[in-house]
Protein backbone atom coordinates (compact mmCIF):
# COMPACT_ATOMS: atom_id res chain seq x y z
CA UNK A 1 0.00 0.00 0.00
CA UNK A 2 1.63 3.36 -0.75
CA UNK A 3 1.46 6.95 1.03
CA UNK A 4 -1.85 7.91 -1.13
CA UNK A 5 -3.55 4.97 -0.04
CA UNK A 6 -2.32 4.99 4.00
CA UNK A 7 -3.91 8.39 3.20
CA UNK A 8 -6.95 7.69 2.25
CA UNK A 9 -7.24 4.99 4.80
CA UNK A 10 -6.33 7.02 7.44
CA UNK A 11 -9.21 9.79 6.36
CA UNK A 12 -11.54 6.64 6.00
CA UNK A 13 -11.21 6.31 9.68
CA UNK A 14 -11.38 9.40 10.66
CA UNK A 15 -14.83 9.91 8.75
CA UNK A 16 -13.32 12.99 7.53
CA UNK A 17 -14.08 14.40 3.65
CA UNK A 18 -11.38 14.97 1.45
CA UNK A 19 -12.51 18.99 1.77
CA UNK A 20 -12.46 18.57 5.72
CA UNK A 21 -8.93 16.71 5.56
CA UNK A 22 -7.54 19.98 3.65
CA UNK A 23 -8.96 22.22 6.32
CA UNK A 24 -7.54 20.07 9.35
CA UNK A 25 -4.12 20.69 7.25
CA UNK A 26 -4.61 24.42 6.80
CA UNK A 27 -3.81 23.16 3.07
CA UNK A 28 -6.68 23.56 0.06
CA UNK A 29 -8.79 20.61 -1.48
CA UNK A 30 -6.68 20.50 -4.34
CA UNK A 31 -3.43 20.14 -2.45
CA UNK A 32 -4.80 17.77 0.04
CA UNK A 33 -5.81 15.51 -3.48
CA UNK A 34 -2.71 15.92 -5.07
CA UNK A 35 -1.45 14.16 -1.96
CA UNK A 36 -3.52 11.50 -1.69
CA UNK A 37 -3.86 10.78 -5.74
CA UNK A 38 0.42 10.67 -5.36
CA UNK A 39 0.19 13.40 -7.66
CA UNK A 40 2.63 15.28 -5.18
CA UNK A 41 4.83 14.10 -2.49
CA UNK A 42 3.62 15.09 1.12
CA UNK A 43 6.05 16.98 2.64
CA UNK A 44 7.48 15.72 6.23
CA UNK A 45 5.65 18.88 8.12
CA UNK A 46 2.69 17.47 7.24
CA UNK A 47 3.69 13.93 8.52
CA UNK A 48 4.39 15.86 11.68
CA UNK A 49 1.23 17.46 11.97
CA UNK A 50 -1.08 14.25 11.34
CA UNK A 51 0.83 13.14 14.47
CA UNK A 52 0.10 16.00 16.45
CA UNK A 53 -3.56 16.62 15.68
CA UNK A 54 -4.58 13.12 15.42
CA UNK A 55 -1.77 10.79 17.27
CA UNK A 56 -0.84 8.96 13.73
CA UNK A 57 2.12 6.96 13.41
CA UNK A 58 5.00 8.74 11.36
CA UNK A 59 6.27 5.36 10.31
CA UNK A 60 2.65 3.72 9.51
CA UNK A 61 1.92 6.51 7.02
CA UNK A 62 5.45 6.83 5.52
CA UNK A 63 6.02 3.11 5.13
CA UNK A 64 2.93 0.72 6.37
CA UNK A 65 4.93 -0.81 9.02
CA UNK A 66 3.55 -0.80 12.56
CA UNK A 67 0.16 0.66 13.81
CA UNK A 68 -1.74 3.59 11.93
CA UNK A 69 -1.80 5.14 15.69
CA UNK A 70 0.98 5.69 18.15
CA UNK A 71 0.59 3.63 21.27
CA UNK A 72 -1.69 5.94 24.18
CA UNK A 73 -2.02 8.73 21.90
CA UNK A 74 -5.63 10.04 21.82
CA UNK A 75 -7.36 10.18 18.48
CA UNK A 76 -8.66 13.61 18.94
CA UNK A 77 -12.00 14.84 17.15
CA UNK A 78 -11.37 17.22 13.83
CA UNK A 79 -14.27 19.73 13.96
CA UNK A 80 -16.44 19.80 10.56
CA UNK A 81 -19.53 21.72 11.12
CA UNK A 82 -20.83 24.41 10.26
CA UNK A 83 -22.15 25.33 13.39
CA UNK A 84 -21.38 24.68 16.98
CA UNK A 85 -23.77 25.87 20.21
CA UNK A 86 -23.42 26.82 23.53
CA UNK A 87 -25.91 28.17 25.92
CA UNK A 88 -26.63 31.90 26.03
CA UNK A 89 -27.31 33.18 29.77
CA UNK A 90 -28.78 36.38 30.89
CA UNK A 91 -26.59 39.81 30.71
CA UNK A 92 -23.71 40.49 32.60
CA UNK A 93 -22.57 43.89 33.74
CA UNK A 94 -18.98 45.32 32.91
CA UNK A 95 -19.49 47.50 35.65
CA UNK A 96 -20.90 47.51 38.97
CA UNK A 97 -22.45 43.94 38.23
CA UNK A 98 -26.17 42.46 37.19
CA UNK A 99 -28.15 40.24 40.01
CA UNK A 100 -29.96 37.11 39.01
CA UNK A 101 -30.82 33.60 40.94
CA UNK A 102 -28.56 30.58 40.39
CA UNK A 103 -28.19 29.17 37.72
CA UNK A 104 -28.77 32.33 35.49
CA UNK A 105 -31.39 33.27 33.27
CA UNK A 106 -30.60 31.16 29.84
CA UNK A 107 -32.17 33.60 26.92
CA UNK A 108 -31.40 30.36 24.28
CA UNK A 109 -27.85 29.58 22.24
CA UNK A 110 -25.25 31.20 20.85
CA UNK A 111 -24.36 29.49 17.04
CA UNK A 112 -20.67 29.66 16.49
CA UNK A 113 -20.29 29.29 12.80
CA UNK A 114 -16.81 28.10 10.98
CA UNK A 115 -16.97 30.92 8.81
CA UNK A 116 -17.02 33.22 11.67
CA UNK A 117 -14.69 31.36 14.62
CA UNK A 118 -11.18 30.83 15.05
CA UNK A 119 -10.80 26.91 13.78
CA UNK A 120 -9.04 26.26 16.93
CA UNK A 121 -11.07 27.55 19.00
CA UNK A 122 -14.46 25.35 17.38
CA UNK A 123 -12.22 22.49 18.06
CA UNK A 124 -11.66 23.20 21.87
CA UNK A 125 -15.84 23.65 21.91
CA UNK A 126 -16.27 20.73 20.63
CA UNK A 127 -13.84 18.65 22.99
CA UNK A 128 -14.95 19.94 25.78
CA UNK A 129 -18.50 21.37 25.35
CA UNK A 130 -19.26 21.50 28.67
CA UNK A 131 -16.65 24.19 29.51
CA UNK A 132 -18.15 26.90 27.48
CA UNK A 133 -20.82 29.53 27.49
CA UNK A 134 -22.21 32.97 26.55
CA UNK A 135 -22.67 35.82 28.31
CA UNK A 136 -24.42 39.57 26.92
CA UNK A 137 -22.79 42.15 28.15
CA UNK A 138 -24.79 45.62 29.09
CA UNK A 139 -22.37 48.01 30.28
CA UNK A 140 -19.47 50.26 29.37
CA UNK A 141 -16.36 49.65 31.75
CA UNK A 142 -14.60 47.46 29.79
CA UNK A 143 -14.60 49.99 26.74
CA UNK A 144 -12.95 49.89 23.93
CA UNK A 145 -12.34 46.63 23.57
CA UNK A 146 -15.71 45.06 25.11
CA UNK A 147 -19.15 47.34 23.89
CA UNK A 148 -22.74 47.03 25.59
CA UNK A 149 -24.20 44.72 23.16
CA UNK A 150 -21.68 42.45 22.27
CA UNK A 151 -21.66 38.48 23.09
CA UNK A 152 -19.26 37.04 25.22
CA UNK A 153 -17.39 33.56 24.78
CA UNK A 154 -16.34 32.39 28.54
CA UNK A 155 -14.44 29.18 29.09
CA UNK A 156 -15.30 27.31 32.64
CA UNK A 157 -12.39 27.54 34.89
CA UNK A 158 -9.53 29.03 32.99
CA UNK A 159 -7.76 32.54 34.05
CA UNK A 160 -4.16 33.80 34.21
CA UNK A 161 -2.68 37.31 34.73
CA UNK A 162 -4.12 40.40 32.09
CA UNK A 163 -6.99 38.59 31.00
CA UNK A 164 -10.51 39.31 30.50
CA UNK A 165 -12.55 37.22 33.37
CA UNK A 166 -16.22 36.56 34.31
CA UNK A 167 -16.61 36.61 38.26
CA UNK A 168 -19.35 36.22 40.52
CA UNK A 169 -19.18 38.69 43.18
CA UNK A 170 -20.71 38.25 46.92
CA UNK A 171 -22.68 34.69 45.03
CA UNK A 172 -25.15 37.13 43.34
CA UNK A 173 -23.35 40.02 41.02
CA UNK A 174 -21.56 38.83 37.56
CA UNK A 175 -19.00 40.65 36.12
CA UNK A 176 -16.75 40.94 33.55
CA UNK A 177 -13.22 42.66 34.45
CA UNK A 178 -9.68 42.24 33.51
CA UNK A 179 -8.19 39.54 36.43
CA UNK A 180 -4.48 41.65 37.54
CA UNK A 181 -2.42 39.93 39.33
CA UNK A 182 0.29 42.02 41.81
CA UNK A 183 2.81 39.85 44.21
CA UNK A 184 0.56 39.67 47.40
CA UNK A 185 -2.85 41.13 45.68
CA UNK A 186 -5.50 40.41 42.96
CA UNK A 187 -7.71 42.57 41.54
CA UNK A 188 -10.48 42.76 38.78
CA UNK A 189 -9.88 46.03 37.20
CA UNK A 190 -11.80 47.40 34.42
CA UNK A 191 -10.23 49.21 31.07
CA UNK A 192 -12.65 52.33 31.11
CA UNK A 193 -10.76 53.90 33.88
CA UNK A 194 -14.25 55.48 35.41
CA UNK A 195 -14.52 52.25 37.14
CA UNK A 196 -12.89 51.07 40.90
CA UNK A 197 -11.06 48.26 40.93
CA UNK A 198 -12.09 45.28 42.70
CA UNK A 199 -10.12 43.47 44.84
CA UNK A 200 -10.12 39.69 45.20
CA UNK A 201 -11.14 38.23 48.25
CA UNK A 202 -13.24 35.06 49.52
CA UNK A 203 -16.48 36.79 48.23
CA UNK A 204 -15.44 36.77 44.52
CA UNK A 205 -15.35 33.19 42.57
CA UNK A 206 -13.92 33.79 38.91
CA UNK A 207 -16.20 31.80 36.50
CA UNK A 208 -13.77 31.90 33.38
CA UNK A 209 -11.84 33.42 30.92
CA UNK A 210 -13.09 35.98 28.06
CA UNK A 211 -11.78 34.05 24.85
CA UNK A 212 -14.42 35.43 22.31
CA UNK A 213 -15.78 38.82 21.91
CA UNK A 214 -18.48 38.99 19.04
CA UNK A 215 -19.62 42.67 18.10
CA UNK A 216 -22.59 43.78 16.06
CA UNK A 217 -21.03 46.95 15.37
CA UNK A 218 -21.78 48.85 12.17
CA UNK A 219 -18.07 50.43 10.85
CA UNK A 220 -17.57 53.77 10.12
Amino acid sequence: MDVGKRLRKLRTLLGMSQAAMGRALNVSLRTYQNWEYEQRAMPPTVVELLRVKFGVNPVWLTTGEGPIFLEGSEQLPYVDREVLRVPLYGEVAAGEGVRYDQPAPVEGTLDLHQDAVPPHILEAVAREPERYFALRVRSDSMVPRIEPGDLLLVRREDWEHNKIVVARLGGERHVVKRYVEYPHAAFLVSDNPTYPPIPLDDSVEILGRVILVISFRELD
